[in-house]
């Protein structure tokens, strides 16, 4: 019985051209090397740097179906390090230029204060220390 398969496989390989034979030959290497270096350089493709990856950020399920990512203390920890740079910004200040900063910021307040109580209408009734107040979530 084998000697019958043989037989057939060397009929066959006899029947085919030789552009086909080195086509699949060809296209099994290329197989054979992308799965190697697949493997070898996997960090590359679709999986996430683990060296970069928070321990704290990881996809969670809502109870809507819904997929949001975890990164509740990525976002603390990524305030902490931006109060320290403008910490050690505003210590190399003069006081001339910290008072600059506060004139500044009055100015700014009174500007989206009048703003927003000449379109009162579209954004409701607002006092100053509301928007102080949300002045102080973005600080």
């Amino acid at each position: 019985m084998s000697i019958k398969y043989l037989s057939d496989f060397s009929l066959l390989s006899f029947n085919l051209d030789t552009f086909f034979i080195l086509s699949v030959g060809t296209s099994l290497v290329v197989i054979a090397i992308t799965f190697l270096l697949s493997t070898k350089f996997s960090r590359w493709g679709f999986e996430p740097d683990k060296s970069r990856k928070c321990e704290d950020d990881q996809y969670v399920e809502k109870s809507e179906g819904e997929t949001h990512l975890k990164s509740e203390k990525a976002a603390s920890h990524q305030r902490e390090r931006i109060a320290d740079a403008l910490n050690t910004v505003r210590a190399g200040l003069t006081d001339e230029q910290l008072e600059t900063e506060q004139q500044i910021r009055k100015q700014q307040l009174e500007a989206i204060f009048s703003l927003l109580r000449n379109n009162e209408e579209k954004f409701g009734p607002v006092s100053k220390d509301e928007i102080e107040d949300q002045l102080r979530l973005y600080q």
